[in-house]
């Protein structure tokens, strides 16, 4: 395989990695996700995009509408706050509205793509509405592939976890589903954190119209430590705020980037430091004799330095010590 890296990220091989500007990364899962969203591009059954908040669907189901070549646009509907009402009128137009002046996605939409956000919130009625309109769809069809429209969803919440709780239509879910593609949260995939954190950089450097600052080695690895819990978007929203507080003549300040660390394990809990299924990690515990108190000592600092590639300041921060603490213990380490 060819592991060179396109300027916007995209490992190669893929036929057309242009349509994948927008998605940052150069994972391997990323790229067997780019693969496979190529390889269903001009089918026109639909497609479920899954995925935390924040990782990318929209701009996931772009990309495969760019790829598509669809002669018309992209309609995009968000089906969270829309009741049954609501969702009709999306669809079909506001049929009460003087001279017709409000138009529905379908009117606008044919030879296009139909993206419906967050399919996971939708009423019973709307999702009732849906699968009617499929069938009606496939009725008055040849074939599948003769839709008018190509139908893709996102969700932030499993479906079939839904459907459990008697809250979606296992029939609908069916029709849904002839694709699924599933977007991996950023956690999963912490070599592209590197690669985003720049291109973000760049970013605001040219949205505030301000010189790209140097950063602190220490830097990537304390974003390696962080959750992401709200993913891309999260680490987007942080380079901008670091930079907005930037002044001019030194590096960007590491003040911003520790403190949302502090908040967000505070509120989310810790990104776990001693797993034993990581690989690297240096405990793994005896399930007849456990650890003594100094042995988790001395394996936790050693961990969390090895995390923080040696820099005390983020091993410090990671494990809830000042720098001078810390820095105490690990000459008592030394000695003994």
């Amino acid at each position: 395989m060819d592991d060179t890296l396109t300027r916007d990220g995209i490992h190669g091989p893929l036929k057309h990695p242009e349509s994948f500007a927008r998605l940052i990364g150069r994972d391997a899962s990323m790229l067997a996700l780019f693969e496979h969203t190529e390889a269903i591009a001009h089918d026109t059954r639909p497609v479920l995009i899954s995925g935390e908040p924040g990782v990318g669907k929209t701009m996931l189901a772009h990309s495969l509408h760019h790829l598509s070549r669809a002669p018309k646009p992209i309609i995009s509907l968000q089906a969270a706050g829309l009741d049954h009402s609501l969702f009709f009128d999306a669809l079909f137009g506001n049929r009460m509205a003087p001279d017709n002046a409000s138009q529905g996605a379908l009117a606008v939409v044919g030879g296009g793509t139909l993206l419906i956000r967050t399919i996971n919130d939708l009423e019973g009625a709307s999702q009732q509405h849906l699968l009617r309109l499929l069938k009606q769809s496939d009725q008055t069809s040849s074939s599948s592939e003769n839709h008018d429209f190509r139908l893709v969803v996102t969700c932030d919440i499993e479906l079939e976890q839904r459907m459990r709780q008697g809250r979606f239509l296992p029939a609908l879910y069916e029709r849904l589903t002839h694709h699924k593609l599933s977007v991996p949260p950023l956690r999963e995939r912490r070599d592209d954190i590197p690669l985003l954190f720049e291109h973000f950089l760049h970013q605001a450097a040219l949205c505030m119209g301000r010189e790209i600052p140097d950063y602190p080695p220490s830097l990537l690895p304390l974003l390696d430590n962080f959750l992401f819990p709200h993913n891309v978007h999260e680490l987007r929203s942080l380079v901008f705020k670091a930079l907005a507080h930037h002044q001019p003549g030194g590096p960007l300040s590491l003040h911003g980037f520790r403190l949302h660390h502090v908040q967000t394990t505070d509120s989310s809990g810790h990104r776990p430091l001693l797993d034993p299924a990581e690989e690297g990690a240096l405990i793994r515990f005896n399930p007849d004799q456990l650890p003594t108190l100094k042995e988790c000592e001395s394996l936790l600092i050693r961990e969390a330095m090895r995390r923080a590639n040696g820099n005390q300041g983020i091993a410090a921060s990671l494990i809830g010590l000042s720098r001078t603490a810390l820095n105490r213990r690990l000459k008592k380490l030394k000695r003994s």
